[in-house]
């Protein structure tokens, strides 16, 4: 399974039905029952039997979902589970390169060979397993993201109308410092500075709130930060550039645009 040995040993062929019960401990387990000490060597009881004993650590799984805290967990031989109780519901991990299909019919004629009253249920590849358990996460995650990039445009399209619409209101005011000689760049400059300020007060705002907010969707997101350094880079350079094309192109187009036309229009 690729779980991690952390201390001790693994299980291994020795531990069978006749000898001493040997048990491995996740770390989660080992540091709530033994936070300052090392758990090798302790005895254990488990349905009142206490001949089980530590003889390694591992690393910690995630049994049922991947949004779902570790839980402490610990792992026994199944031929020494097999001598202490009668009743298992064992699930089996098999290694295999070749066809899944034919794989699983192989192993269900091997046990019924054994024994053919044993009930198999729930084959699965570990793909499936994992396309299962991220089912769900996966259908809010994308209903999430399509709120988002909806929002997106709109906010974007919302923002470039604003801008666009101010800039074009001070024609007039272009216009005049046209006709008075003022520079079209130096022009172009000072419109996109007003409307960028604007746009900073805006992001700073914004940031704040969005930074309060990721604290409510954190249960949605799997090993990612609800403060991605990167998301927020990305919706800030966004808004930043459709305010700088906002504010530049009316710009633009006003100041290529003889003084006394713009002057009459008004």
């Amino acid at each position: 399974m690729g779980i991690p040995l952390v201390r001790g040993r693994l299980l291994s062929d020795a531990d069978d039905g006749d000898a001493p019960g040997a048990m491995l401990v996740s770390e989660s387990l080992a540091e709530r029952n033994w936070p300052h000490e090392s758990p090798l060597g302790a005895r254990v009881s488990v349905n009142n039997r206490s001949d089980w004993t530590i003889v390694g650590v591992v690393g910690d799984v995630r049994q049922e979902a991947l949004g779902i805290e570790v839980q402490p967990t610990f792992y026994v031989p199944v031929a020494q589970a097999m001598a202490r109780t009668t009743d298992l519901d064992l699930t089996m991990v098999i290694d295999m390169s070749s066809d899944p299909v034919a794989t699983f019919a192989a192993v269900r004629d091997a046990i019924w060979s054994v024994n053919s009253d044993i009930v198999l249920h729930e084959e699965n590849t570990m793909a499936g397993l994992i396309r299962t358990a991220e089912a769900d996460e996966r259908f809010r995650a994308l209903l999430i993201w399509t709120f988002a990039m909806t929002a997106g445009v709109l906010a974007a399209v919302g923002i470039f109308g604003v801008t666009a619409r101010a800039v074009s209101a001070r024609a007039r005011e272009i216009g005049i410092r046209s006709a008075l000689g003022a520079d079209a760049r130096r022009l172009i400059r000072l419109v996109l500075k007003d409307g960028l300020l604007g746009a900073t007060l805006g992001l700073v705002v914004g940031l704040v709130v969005a930074s309060w907010a990721a604290s409510l969707i954190g249960h949605l997101l799997f090993e990612i930060e609800t403060r991605d350094p990167w998301t927020f880079a990305g919706a800030a350079v966004l808004s930043v550039t459709v305010c700088a094309l906002a504010a530049y192109l009316p710009a633009r187009r006003v100041t290529r645009i003889d003084p006394l036309e713009v002057l009459a229009e008004e």
